[in-house]
């Protein structure tokens, strides 16, 4: 569905399904709930959808996983509830958490995509990182001067309770994002090496501020990921790598070297470099992933609890929140997804001649699957909708041999 409006003489087409998606992208940093767990992004998101629901272009491939989805959950409850009744009645909001990774593949194949809209919604992706990595220093700035009372560990904008931090969450996503940056970013805009390392030397910092160690692992697993791919030029990606570090390493200690630190800014540092895997939060993680496992038991680990049959609402990773509401055939169904992404893409790069842009798709995919090891951030709209539109975008990009577009701009502008 396409409006067309007449501005000073100029037709201009407004298509409201990419109009909403913007919306979606640009409202992200508003931490405002709105009705139970939807906030501004996820009612711009369903909109979005609603606006394609007539025209949805999908793939039999694409049909079939998420039907295979929805009767893995059906299945699931209906175990979950003859076997212990009713225990999370709220829970059942996750029909729609599993669902909103897939909607931005809904929706961009539904959308008409000039590389013009490609460029808007990449920067709309870049400019909200750009924003988040901002305002850890000025929600630091404004509980240290007394403006906001709350922990020290940041949170996102307009959070209802600032005792209460989202920072694990932050951290994945500034780390995701400056992931996005350096391996795509940063070369379609074509940014110069003095932008590039001022963005790194405030980002990472903001990153080691919200207090959370998620950030720091998935940053590291991506230039390990790099430099595994990258392997036949070894040197060359060995000199970017090392260059880059030093420079951040080196900035980051004249920085630390000239600044006198409040003790709570020291304590959140150091939490986050802290690796001592025996700490409360790790073990908590490793006590729910076993408990995913006695939970299924009653199952044959075949099917999941479901949805409102299970007493615990998050298990803090990718592993035990699947297991635990979706069983074996869950996972299976996961790994079948991760590895029909990499395969399909892979070929069409080679066909496309897009090895360019495969790279930067297997990095951000990888890392984002470690991420999520650690917590489910997929679950989470603020933590999934970005990475999902940047891989669907990267996967356009893919999928399209012609370089110059994806679809040629029409006469008249479009929105």
């Amino acid at each position: 569905m396409i409006f067309t409006i007449n501005i000073l003489q100029r037709e201009i087409k407004i298509e409201p399904a990419y109009v909403f998606l913007c919306l979606a992208i640009i409202s992200l940093p508003i931490n405002k709930e709105l009705a139970g767990p939807f906030r501004f992004t996820d009612i711009f998101l369903v909109l979005s959808l609603l606006s394609v629901v007539g025209k949805i272009k999908i793939s039999q491939s694409l049909f079939q996983i998420t039907l295979a989805l929805l009767i893995i959950i059906s299945i699931s409850s209906a175990i979950g509830f003859w076997a212990f009744g009713v225990k999370n009645i709220q829970n059942i909001g996750f029909i729609y958490k599993f669902l909103v990774p897939i909607f931005p593949i809904f929706i961009l194949n539904s959308i008409r995509l000039s590389p013009g809209r490609l460029k808007t919604l990449n920067k709309l992706l870049l400019w909200t990182f750009f924003f988040l990595s901002a305002w850890v220093y000025i929600y630091l700035f404004l509980r240290i001067t007394g403006k906001i009372h709350g922990v020290f560990r940041p949170s996102f904008p307009f959070s209802g309770n600032l005792y209460q931090s989202d920072a694990h969450l932050y951290s994945c996503y500034l780390a995701m994002g400056l992931v996005m940056y350096n391996f795509h970013w940063k070369i379609i805009f074509r940014h110069n090496v003095f932008l590039v390392v001022f963005i790194n030397l405030a980002s990472v910092p903001a990153m080691v501020l919200t207090g959370s160690k998620t950030g720091i692992a998935v940053l590291l697993f991506s230039q390990l990921l790099h430099v595994l791919i990258s392997f036949r030029s070894f040197r060359t990606v060995r000199k970017q790598t090392v260059y880059l570090a030093a420079i951040i390493l080196i900035g980051g200690i004249y920085l630390i070297s000239k600044i006198d630190f409040d003790r709570g800014l020291i304590a959140l540092a150091e939490r986050a470099v802290d690796f001592n895997s025996g700490d409360d939060s790790s073990m908590s993680r490793i006590r729910k992933l076993f408990l995913s496992f006695e939970q299924t038991s009653a199952t044959f680990f075949l099917f999941g609890v479901g949805l409102i049959s299970n007493y615990v609402t998050w298990y803090d990773g990718l592993i035990g929140s699947t297991n635990g509401f979706l069983g074996v055939f869950g996972l299976v169904l996961m790994v079948f997804i991760i590895v029909g992404l990499v395969r399909s893409n892979f070929f069409l790069a080679k066909k496309n001649n897009r090895i360019m842009y495969f790279a930067p798709f297997l990095i951000v995919l990888c890392t984002y699957i470690l991420a999520n090891l650690i917590t489910e951030y997929y679950l989470v709209t603020r933590g999934v909708l970005p990475t999902s539109v940047f891989l669907m975008l990267l996967h356009l990009q893919i999928s399209e041999p012609d370089k110059n577009a994806v679809i040629p701009l029409s006469k008249s502008s479009t929105l």
